[in-house]
């Protein structure tokens, strides 16, 4: 199969071989009944070679397949579970950004980081853009904020994996260090300015369907940023329910 004149930017067999299927994904999308072809998570198999003498002592070589495990079921017991029923009914005027970020975090787990760093930054917003639209307003009004800034600044010092960390300081070029509070809201803005516009020119790095995966770093500090952000909330319920279920094990820690 020859390449397409959609060239992957690295030359390496394995990546031509995934935008190969990515062509054949998008193009059958279109003109057939197929929606996707799992290329994300692909089975690596053991091949020999003619000539190629198996060692025996290496076992059962079956394929082996790379992939995202999906959270198991949580038990909740009747006390939390009545607490969180409590916290609902005191929260309506959260409904909107908190149903942003249960979109967020279900588009987290299927791997779709662009889609879920939307959701999030919605929620970060809704709660520290004070209304503002145009990019410089947003990160003035981001800026003006201290629970924002702490928030930011509880991120850098806690521990994170790396990969996450490597992309983030990729984005924000700014060699071996770690970034600024005030760099990493900058970016913030800067990647959702980036995202919500397209440009059909396979050459310039932009979002995408096929580079979730290179999003996932700014999806995941958008993530922990809008957490944090939602709990601050909780200030604002009665104390009893706010106290009850803030100590609760089953309340999601990121």
């Amino acid at each position: 199969m020859g390449l397409s004149p959609f060239q992957p930017r690295q030359s390496k067999p394995y990546d031509a071989v995934i935008n190969q299927l990515q062509c054949l994904e998008s193009t059958l999308a279109v003109f057939s009944p197929v929606w996707a072809i799992d290329w994300r998570y692909p089975s690596i198999r053991v091949v020999f070679e003619e000539g190629d003498q198996r060692d025996a002592t290496w076992g059962d070589l079956q394929d082996v397949r790379a992939g995202r495990q999906r959270p198991g079921p949580t038990k909740v017991n009747e006390k939390t579970f009545v607490e969180l029923v409590g916290l609902a009914v005191n929260s309506q005027s959260l409904v909107m950004i908190e149903s942003f970020w249960r979109e967020g975090h279900s588009e987290w787990v299927s791997g779709k980081f662009i889609n879920a760093f939307f959701s999030f930054y919605f929620v970060i917003e809704g709660l520290y853009g004070n209304g503002k639209t145009k990019n410089v307003q947003i990160i003035q009004a981001f800026l003006a904020s201290q629970e924002l800034k702490t928030s930011v600044g509880e991120f850098l010092a806690g521990q994170h994996p790396l990969e996450h960390l490597g992309q983030l300081i990729k984005m924000i070029n700014v060699g071996g260090r770690l970034p600024t509070v005030k760099e990493l809201i900058e970016l913030l803005v800067s990647i959702r300015g980036r995202l919500h516009h397209f440009q059909n020119n396979p050459n310039r790095p932009q979002g995408s369907p096929l580079v979730h995966d290179e999003y996932e770093g700014i999806a995941y500090l958008a993530r922990y940023l809008a957490h944090k952000g939602i709990l601050a909330q909780a200030t604002n319920v009665p104390p009893n329910i706010r106290r009850g279920i803030l100590e609760s094990p089953v309340i999601m820690r990121v």
